[in-house]
C-alpha cells in the first residue's frame, strides 16, 4: 500500500486570507494532523490569484477513508469545514499517491516549489520513469514524487528549502547540466507549472 496525500486548497476572499490561515493551520494543530499548510507566494495559474493549500499525509488509503469516516460522522468537524469554507471563493481536493517521499528534507523549511508535469497521453509512467532517473542523480535534497488519481496524465514533484536563495539556486539549473535529460522531459510533456509557497505548519 503506497503512502497519498490528500490536497485542499482553498483560494480566499478579498481581505479573508489572514483568516482563511488562521482557520487551515487551526484544523490541522486541533486534530494534531501529519501535513503541512502552505500560503502562495506564486501560483500555477496566475489568474486564480493567491491560494492556502492545506496536505494532509497518510500512510495508505486506508487512512484517509478513516479520516473521511470520521469526518461524515462528525458534526463538529463537517461545523468546521463548514466555517473555512466561508471565508473561501472556492475549494478544490485532490488525492495524489506517493510514487517516491522527498528526501535530505532541511530542518524547518520555510520554502516548498511545487511542479505539475502534464505529460502527453499515455506517456505519464515513462515520465514517472524519467523524473526518477533524475532524482537518482541529484545531489542533496531529492524531490517528493507523486500523482494525482484525478488524472491520467499529470504529475507532481515536490521539494522543500530553508530559503529563497536556496530554490532559486535549486531551480535555476542550466540547460547544459540538464543536457539530454531536459530534451527528454520536452519531449514526454505538454506543460509544466510552478508554484511557490510559504510554509506555516509542518508535522511529520
Amino acid at each position: 500500500m503506497a503512502p497519498v496525500t490528500f490536497n485542499i486548497v482553498r483560494r480566499p476572499l478579498e481581505g479573508q486570507s489572514k483568516n482563511l490561515l488562521k482557520s487551515a493551520i487551526g484544523i490541522m494543530t486541533g486534530h494534531g494532523m501529519k501535513g503541512n499548510v502552505t500560503s502562495s507566494v506564486t501560483s500555477f495559474d496566475p489568474t486564480a490569484g493567491i491560494h492556502v493549500t492545506s496536505t494532509l499525509t497518510f500512510q495508505s488509503l486506508s487512512g484517509l477513508e478513516e479520516l473521511q469516516d470520521s469526518f461524515y460522522s462528525n458534526e463538529e468537524m463537517q461545523d468546521a469545514w463548514d466555517e473555512t469554507a466561508l471565508l473561501c471563493k472556492s475549494v478544490s481536493t485532490t488525492v495524489l499517491e506517493v510514487v517516491v517521499p522527498p528526501e535530505n528534507v532541511p530542518d524547518n523549511p520555510k520554502y516548498m516549489l511545487r511542479t505539475i508535469a502534464t505529460a502527453k497521453r499515455g506517456k505519464r509512467e515513462a515520465l514517472i520513469d524519467l523524473a526518477l532517473s533524475m532524482r537518482d542523480r541529484s545531489e542533496g535534497m531529492k524531490p517528493g514524487i507523486l500523482k494525482p488519481m484525478n488524472s491520467f496524465q499529470r504529475i507532481r514533484l515536490t521539494r522543500a528549502f530553508a530559503s529563497l536563495e536556496d530554490l532559486s539556486a535549486s531551480i535555476n539549473v542550466s540547460n547544459a547540466e540538464l543536457g539530454s535529460t531536459l530534451d527528454k522531459f520536452i519531449d514526454l510533456t505538454e506543460s509544466v507549472n510552478r508554484s511557490i509557497s510559504r510554509i506555516h505548519y509542518l508535522k511529520g
